[in-house]
């Protein structure tokens, strides 16, 4: 009796490590820091009103604690991409902008497409949307 409680105990146990075993997420982690932001965008467009909007609202100042130097929110980095190779390593960072218009023949601008379904890529060409977080979507 009290064995076959054991094998019950046992395998119960068994069960709840294995639903744990497979709950983990095995991609790699993204590099860089909380406070870094790599702004992806065509490098001819890094001075356009896009970039600028991105900095007032990414890049300001902001006060940490009373008497201290303020600190940008985010530190911005632009980068720009021209083949696969590249792409994969922006993709790596911790905290990713993306920014091109939806109709942009750039790099970037393809690629904000390819990641839009048609539904969402609607309602951007119809005004409704402009933003699109995500999380964890290439590495952790």
């Amino acid at each position: 009796m009290i064995m076959r409680g054991l094998w019950k105990v046992s395998g119960l146990v068994i069960l709840v490590m294995i639903w744990i075993g497979c709950q983990d997420d095995y991609r790699q982690e993204a590099r860089g820091n909380y406070g870094e932001a790599v702004v992806v965008m065509d490098s001819t467009q890094w001075e356009s009103q896009t970039a600028q909007a991105i900095r007032r609202t990414y890049g300001r100042d902001i006060t940490t604690l009373p008497g201290l130097t303020p600190e940008p929110l985010y530190d911005l980095r632009f980068r720009d991409f021209n083949n696969d190779s590249q792409l994969e390593q922006l993709k790596r960072n911790k905290n990713l902008i993306i920014a091109a218009p939806i109709d942009d023949t750039t790099n970037t601008g393809r690629w904000i497409r390819a990641l839009l379904s048609d539904e969402v890529e609607a309602q951007v060409r119809n005004g409704k949307s402009f933003a699109f977080p995500m999380q964890n979507q290439w590495y952790k």
